[in-house]
């Protein structure tokens, strides 16, 4: 295939596998799974242009103690369940999707289910994957839980369908949720990354805090980006359940420009997958009930090409920022940079030979990410991975896969990251008195001082408390009880000086059963007997 590709020496098109390998190994001195040595001048942009950083998947992973349904995608195996349902095993697809599309290494975001622990979904989730990765990987871990009562609501109104995923969780929501959780971060003086940013309120949300000198950083997903919520109202169950993903795909059409364009500008810093490939049969448990569809879409092996073709080639982002997004940033976030996201002497050999001009188009007929339909279905996208090298090993060539299962290899993440607490730790050394300790309070983090001044030596008011001199007791109750509320009333009789409105609409003693009317036949004071 043409790379088009020009230096001060040579001019080098329709580049043998040979030579394009030996070009980028003599380019990078690749010395075992290390960058020893750079290149200068004129050979330095030459393959600059070619080469990125492998790039970085941000990916979630569900795990339930008790059931688990498990599926193999691109270069590992991971476990994952949706709440409580009985699913069959999904047969394994080939673990290469995401070294074919040009990704190195995965983030997978572990959340386990509610009231289980997190230590053991973290701890099975990497004997799972230790035994089956093909590339390298770290874990985070996550929690969350969405209440009963809003699934009962909406089941209520007769909305079963994918549609109701899109209902249930209404933008005006996220954007208040996105708010409050920069809120506590910053009254907190940490540090927070907010995941699946859906929304171009919350994006919104999110600018603004940065401009307000907060720390925040987020992602959005490639399907938030390039796809909206119309997908939910489609005449085919299949094709709308297909989509489900939280939160949601949003309805306005204008949604996926905004949040490509808020990752050019730097809003949104990183891109995600939220790859779980669910078949149509695994999606069918919840074809009465839209809250059994498991959410999660297709999209690993398919993430760079997409964003590639959304966000270059319509010019809201340059390459620089592609990078960004799809590698460097991710690696900067989780303290695995410069050793990954980057090509410098002593990082890891994770290298992309990416072809900028090269087209392929997207179909689930040709996938090996998993699942049987593909969001994306006849999207002809510009920039095709060649060649994907993992710390030194070819493991993908023009779309063949040649890697061993278990060659992957676990990178434990170092706590308390400079692109992240840089900020923080120069903000605490201008105020150190108000830097946190674990037993600190939030008043006690903050630069709260009482003001210096001369005490009161005025009169004071003297409050005469007529009833407590009467014997009564005092308005507020004495320690026996009997005060001006408790002399009054009976045990087992409403307080009717106490206000009975409530915003639910109950009253007080809605639990005390009403007694059936009576007729009083004799007039008050009872019959005359004269």
């Amino acid at each position: 295939m043409a790379l088009n590709v020009f230096s001060t020496s040579m001019t080098v098109e329709n580049l043998s596998r040979h030579d394009m390998l030996a070009w980028v190994n003599d380019s990078l001195q690749l010395s075992y799974t290390k960058i020893e040595q750079m290149c200068s001048g004129a050979a330095y942009c030459q393959f600059m242009d070619m080469l990125f950083p492998g790039c970085i998947l941000l990916k979630k992973v569900k795990f339930n103690a008790k059931l688990e349904h498990e599926y193999i995608h691109n270069f590992k195996v991971l476990q994952s369940s949706f709440k409580k349902m009985e699913v069959d095993k999904i047969v394994p697809v080939e673990k290469l999707a995401a070294l074919m599309g040009g990704t190195t290494m995965v983030l997978a975001l572990v959340l386990p289910e509610q009231h289980s622990s997190l230590l053991d979904a973290y701890e099975k989730c990497r004997a799972v994957a230790d035994a089956k990765a093909c590339c390298d990987y770290a874990l985070h871990v996550g929690v969350t839980w969405w209440g009963p009562k809003s699934q009962k609501e909406a089941l209520d109104l007769g909305i079963s369908g994918p549609e109701g995923i899109e209902i249930s969780r209404p933008e005006e929501l996220e954007s208040e949720a996105t708010h409050r959780a920069v809120t506590i971060a910053n009254r907190a003086r940490c540090p927070i990354y907010l995941v699946n940013v859906s929304s171009m309120s919350a994006g919104d949300m999110i600018a603004a805090a940065k401009m307000q000198g907060k720390v925040v950083h987020a992602e959005t997903t490639v399907a938030h980006a390039v796809l909206n919520g119309s997908q939910y109202y489609h005449q085919d169950w299949a094709h709308a359940a297909a989509h489900v993903i939280a939160p949601p795909l949003r309805i306005d059409p204008n949604t996926p420009g905004y949040l490509m364009g808020l990752l050019g500008n730097d809003t949104l810093s990183v891109v995600a997958s939220e790859h779980r490939p669910f078949g149509t049969k695994q999606r069918a448990l919840g074809k009465d009930d839209f809250t059994k569809i498991p959410h999660g879409v297709a999209g690993v092996q398919d993430r760079m090409s997409v964003i590639w073709e959304r966000g270059v080639v319509t010019g809201k982002m340059d390459e620089n920022r592609f990078v960004a997004v799809t590698s460097s940033n991710a690696a900067k976030i989780y303290n695995l940079y410069p050793r990954k996201g980057r090509i410098i002497p002593g990082a890891d050999a994770d290298v992309v030979v990416w072809d900028p001009d090269a087209t392929r188009t997207i179909s689930a007929s040709t996938q090996v990410q998993g699942g049987d339909f593909n969001l994306y279905e006849g999207m002809r996208c510009h920039g095709v991975p060649l060649v994907t090298i993992s710390r030194g090993r070819l493991v993908c060539e023009n779309g063949v896969f040649m890697c061993a299962e278990g060659s992957g290899k676990f990178y434990p993440q170092r706590t308390f990251p400079d692109f992240l607490y840089k900020k923080m730790v120069q903000r605490e050394k201008l105020c150190p008195e108000t830097t946190p300790t674990p037993t600190a309070s939030l008043f006690q983090t903050q630069a709260y001082k009482g003001v210096a001044r001369d005490p009161y030596s005025g009169d004071v008011a003297k409050v005469v408390n007529t009833m407590k001199e009467l014997g009564l007791g005092s308005i507020d109750g004495d320690a026996s009880g009997k005060g001006l509320q408790g002399s009054r009333v009976q045990a087992g009789i409403r307080d009717l000086h106490e206000s009975s409105f409530s915003l639910s609409g109950s009253q007080v003693d809605d639990h005390i059963p009403k007694r059936s009317s009576a007729r009083i036949l004799a007039p008050p004071g009872g019959r005359s007997s004269g």
